[in-house]
């Protein structure tokens, strides 16, 4: 056996796994970035409306995968924030690598038909299965794999508001343009990696500013 660096959650105790490993890292990273825009709204009415919200999330392929995170994972958090999320117009969005960005452009699009959105994301490497699978695969960082990486978790979310809608807050940038494109020849294919979907991608964020 050989020992492995992970970056961890400090406050997340090592036997809380899984499900409730998701809900413990994104529950308090939720209700701080939403904490500015609820209070915003409660200085205009009593009570904050239901906001929308766009969650990337790992894949279902991850060996960890759980259907709870799909059916279940956007009600635990609001329960657990205090955030008041639009269950019905929130979306899941399971992608690995894009699917943050893929959740930006979903939420621009929710942003059409509402005063605000939430866009945000929760990861962990931290299971036994997912990391036995990648020391299988040779992808955890040692002497024989230099290439690979060292697993960690977060969580971040972004309260996202059309100009109309921010009088008094602080801003802290706005959106531009968000694409994602699939990589026609990822790592391990025949033909060379050249880069294909990556310049597909930013041709098509930048498109929007010209």
């Amino acid at each position: 056996n050989k020992p492995t660096t992970i970056c961890r959650a400090p406050w997340i105790a090592d036997n809380v796994l899984g499900w409730d490993h998701y809900v413990a890292l994104a529950s308090s990273s939720l209700a701080m970035a939403a904490h500015p825009w609820l209070a915003s709204q409660r200085l205009r009415t009593q009570t904050p409306a239901p906001i929308p919200m766009v969650l990337a999330t790992p894949p279902r392929s991850r060996e960890d995968y759980d259907p709870r995170v799909a059916k279940d994972l956007l009600g635990k958090l609001a329960d657990d924030s205090g955030v008041p999320i639009d269950l019905a117009k929130s979306p899941i969005v399971p992608q690995c690598r894009g699917g943050g960005v893929a959740a930006y452009a979903q939420a621009l699009t929710l942003l059409a038909q509402s005063e605000a959105v939430i866009v945000g994301g929760v990861d962990s490497y931290f299971h036994p299965d997912v990391l036995e699978a990648l020391d299988t695969g040779f992808r955890l960082h040692s002497l024989d794999a230099e290439n690979g990486f060292i697993p960690g978790e977060a969580a971040a979310f972004t309260v996202l508001a059309r100009r109309g809608s921010v009088s008094g807050m602080h801003l802290y940038g706005q959106i531009l343009g968000a694409s994602v494109r699939a990589e026609p020849r990822p790592y391990g294919n025949e033909e060379p990696c050249h880069a294909l979907g990556m310049t597909a991608a930013i041709k098509e964020a930048v498109h929007a500013v010209g």
